[in-house]
């Protein structure tokens, strides 16, 4: 089925959603699953469900998508029991209502639906009122973006693994995950000033700006205040998180990730501190009684000379 079908959600943002989930935006997402050879991929695309001056536009628009794949007979609903009208249905749903999308009208997978979405939103991008921009180059430049976690993801990946045996349910690996994710994505805004620091809130925001000048000033004091003040103040969460405390060992707070920061620093081990800064402002934490050769982030030698 697959082969010829792809399995398409829409997930569609609630209006009340606390700040921190997108709400200025009211973002949904679109997800589309297909199979190649004997490869399962899924591809999500976020694009924007309410539009700069408020108007929302997400459910509409959706159903529009539905209609206009409906006359071409190209969609059905991935259960019998399931109606293609969508007009009665929740947010909430809606996301139980899959959707079989034929292959032909997604040679490029989740961008093409991206795209129609646009289209029938009066010519936005990404559901958004900014001048429109070809989708394939964009989604090129994600991809390539993409690449420059990849060393954050293995830094992560490293330091549950390092902590594995205080991970001891799902639910604690998955606050923690939260907390490593906010920690390294800090990071990361702060090297790359193309990433919206406003994310974090417009306090943790001016820390960031601050830990990027002192890294074009080459000063790692200041460094280090300005990203210890970001984390105080980063309002940003993910799915694993959420903005609760954590009654399980780790501190799932704010506060608690700025102490968990430091405590992360002042680690040590026969080689030094476990967690230091390259000479670019990236922070690098390494497993105990072992050393790296290279930044997790950008690559260049971090090896005592």
């Amino acid at each position: 089925m697959l082969n010829e079908y792809s399995f398409v959600v829409f997930s569609l943002a609630e209006p009340d959603l606390p700040e921190y989930f997108f709400a200025d935006t009211q973002t949904l997402t679109i997800q589309v699953s297909h199979q190649e050879g004997d490869t399962l991929l899924t591809q999500t695309a976020f694009v924007a469900g309410k539009s700069e001056d408020g108007k929302v536009h997400d459910t509409a628009t959706v159903e529009q998508i539905i209609d206009y794949l409906s006359e071409t007979q190209n969609i059905q609903t991935a259960e019998p029991r399931l109606e293609q009208d969508i007009s009665n249905l929740s947010k909430a749903e809606l996301i139980d209502q899959p959707w079989l999308i034929h292959n032909s009208l997604l040679p490029n997978g989740v961008i093409d639906l991206v795209a129609k979405y646009d289209e029938l939103n009066n010519g936005t991008f990404y559901g958004q009122n900014r001048v429109p921009q070809d989708y394939l180059l964009h989604q090129k430049e994600c991809l390539t973006r993409a690449q420059d976690y990849v060393g954050s993801c293995e830094a992560i990946s490293n330091q549950l693994i390092s902590e594995a045996d205080q991970l001891d349910t799902p639910l604690k690996a998955s606050l923690r995950l939260d907390q490593l994710s906010r920690s390294h994505s800090l990071n990361m805004a702060v090297s790359n000033p193309q990433l919206d620091a406003q994310v974090f809130g417009p306090v943790a925001a001016r820390y960031i700006d601050r830990a990027r000048l002192a890294v074009a000033n080459g000063d790692m004091q200041e460094l280090a205040k300005a990203l210890s003040g970001a984390v105080r103040h980063d309002t940003s969460t993910s799915c694993p998180g959420g903005p609760q405390v954590n009654p399980f060992g780790f501190n799932a707070t704010i506060e608690g990730l700025a102490k968990d920061a430091t405590a992360t620093d002042q680690q040590e081990d026969k080689y030094g501190a476990l967690s230091f800064y390259c000479s670019k402002g990236h922070l690098n934490t390494r497993p105990k009684n072992h050393l790296i050769e290279r930044c997790r982030v950008c690559k260049i030698s971090v090896k005592c000379s």
